[in-house]
């Protein structure tokens, strides 16, 4: 859980451009070392091998040592996770002109094909790998995306279906090539202002969803009240006066549109936002919730960001 929070406060940061690295000339082997170390404990609990192979060369990046340490341990992380007991991890450090390339190779469960680019969404995971994960919702690999990113590298997964494992390939310029490297305070410029405080009620019968937007919320300075059920949500609403309301469609009982409809009659809801936070998005699906009284229509996994964005309308 606290991996967790700490990721979802570091997607938050990201999206607000609120995160700085602190650049300097590493060692690839280093900082590879460093998170080879950090996960060594569950790497061994859990009876996997690890086969590493670097280049006799020392190859130098300007990155700041703990961010890239911190994606290389969620994509080792990662390959753990999805991974029968036993199962074997390779990485593999080679140079590519002027970039390190860096791949990340596992005998898990593997990923399918039209999944391959949605992996790395928000709160994005296989159907499959639901039941062997060992915690976490889908956070670690956006974040490492995003981490990559802002030292003007990538990261990209490649595999050959279920069952055939997974390998995450990783590129980063080498010293010398990256963009404004100068710049070694804050990476990237906001792309929205920062919100201010709301009160934002969220509600899903989904608790995991619940607990891990509400984090994500808290982080950026919200107060978040939560509901598991549209009824709940209606009673919540009267007590709580929220300014947003975060409402799942699909709810048991009073679904979501109808307790948008509920909350739309209360005497202090005039003024609410209301948006459906929902695994429907097909043009009918976003009429229907416009005309039940959304303002909103999020599909998800919900981007932080764009979420950051319709927030900083409120």
């Amino acid at each position: 859980m606290s991996r967790l929070i700490d990721d979802l406060m570091d997607v938050s940061r990201i999206s607000q451009g609120k995160i700085e690295l602190h650049r300097q000339r590493i060692a690839m082997a280093e900082v590879l070392n460093d998170a080879i170390e950090a996960t060594r404990p569950v790497i061994e609990e859990f009876g996997h091998t690890l086969h590493v192979e670097l280049p006799a060369v020392e190859l130098a990046l300007h990155a700041d040592a703990t961010r890239l340490s911190q994606a290389f341990t969620n994509l080792i992380h990662n390959a753990v996770k999805y991974m029968d007991k036993g199962g074997r991890i390779e990485i593999n450090v080679r140079r590519e002109g002027q970039e390190v390339i860096v791949v990340f190779r596992d005998t898990g469960i593997g990923i399918t094909a039209d999944r391959l680019d949605s992996i790395f969404e928000m709160f994005s995971q296989e159907e499959t790998a639901l039941s062997r994960s060992r915690g976490g919702l889908g956070i670690g690999l956006s974040l490492t995306r995003r981490l990559l990113q802002l030292h003007g590298g990538s990261v990209r997964a490649r595999s050959d279906g279920r069952g055939r494992g997974s390998e995450f390939v990783v590129r980063l310029p080498l010293v010398g090539t990256e963009a404004n490297h100068e710049t070694a305070g804050l990476v990237m410029a906001p792309s929205v202002a920062p919100t201010g405080s709301l009160r934002i009620l969220v509600a899903d019968d989904n608790r995991d969803c619940v607990e891990t937007l509400t984090a994500l919320l808290e982080a950026m300075g919200h107060r978040v009240r939560c509901a598991f059920d549209g009824a709940e949500a209606v009673l919540a609403a009267a007590d709580f006066d929220p300014e947003v309301v975060l409402l799942d469609v699909g709810m048991p009982g009073l679904n979501g549109y109808e307790a948008c409809r509920e909350i739309r009659k209360l005497a202090n809801a005039s003024n609410v936002r209301i948006c459906a936070v929902t695994g429907w998005g097909q043009p009918d699906d976003v009429r229907e919730a416009s005309d039940s009284g959304f303002d909103g229509h999020f599909v998800k996994p919900v981007d932080p960001e764009t979420l950051l964005t319709w927030l900083s309308q409120s």
